[in-house]
């Protein structure tokens, strides 16, 4: 199962693919959170990226990039996302992206059981079974998704 979870975008690296704005979605986004069970009183802000220490790649070493990522995540005031996202080459991937992770979101709270804070990996898939059980629409999305990602990894030969 691949993973989009809370923190889904586990490097943000900025890429040359067509990019899609948290700005741009300001209206839908919102609407859609909410109707699919999410807080009504929050609101959408962009999430700071900060520095990482997760494992680079090694061209990533050498040039000093990807040390710092956005992730989604919500506190009682916000729902925080990645200012950008320009992960895949076609831009409406890059847009369903933003819908999966409010998604995900949209009913985190309703989690029954939490796994410790620091497993994040846990979390994702716990959070991803429960949304594609209470949105089975979204299941299509979510496969083009993890095949859009599936492809964008080296092949092993």
């Amino acid at each position: 199962m691949a993973n989009f979870g809370i923190n889904g975008l586990l490097a943000q690296p900025e890429h040359k693919n067509p990019t899609v704005t948290l700005e741009s979605l300001n209206k839908p986004l919102p609407i859609f959170y909410r109707a699919m069970g999410g807080e009504h009183a929050l609101i959408l802000k962009p999430a700071q990226p900060f520095t990482h220490r997760g494992k680079r790649q090694f061209l990533q070493r050498i040039s000093g990039t990807g040390k710092r990522i956005s992730l989604a995540w919500q506190d009682s005031d916000a729902l925080y996302l990645p200012e950008k996202i320009s992960w895949f080459k076609d831009p409406e991937l890059n847009k369903a992206l933003y819908y999966w992770l409010a998604a995900l979101l949209s009913h985190e709270q309703q989690l029954n059981v939490q796994p410790d804070k620091n497993d994040w990996f846990s979390k994702s898939q716990q959070l991803t079974k429960l949304t594609l059980h209470r949105f089975p629409g979204l299941k299509q999305r979510y496969q083009q998704l993890v095949e859009a990602t599936l492809r964008l990894r080296p092949h092993v030969t």
